[in-house]
C-alpha cells in the first residue's frame, strides 16, 4: 500500500491516467499480436485481459467479432 501512495506524491492524477493509458496500449498491442500470431486463442486472449483485472464480460465485448 505505501507505493501506491508514493505514486500519487509523484505524480498528478493526470500523468497517472496517462501512465496507465500508455501501459495498456502496450499490453494491448502485445496480446493482439500474441493473437494474431497464433500464439493465444480468443479464450487465452480474454484470460488474459481477465488477469490484468478486467471483468471477463467487458473483454469479451472486444472481442465478439473473432468467430
Amino acid at each position: 500500500m505505501t507505493n501506491i501512495l508514493r505514486w500519487h506524491d509523484t505524480y498528478t492524477e493526470n500523468e497517472l491516467e496517462n501512465i496507465l493509458y500508455n501501459m495498456m496500449e502496450c499490453v494491448s498491442d502485445k496480446l493482439e499480436n500474441d493473437y494474431c500470431c497464433g500464439i493465444l486463442d480468443k479464450t487465452e486472449l480474454i484470460q488474459e485481459w481477465v488477469k490484468i483485472g478486467i471483468h471477463k464480460d467487458e473483454a469479451e465485448s472486444w472481442y465478439e467479432w473473432i468467430d
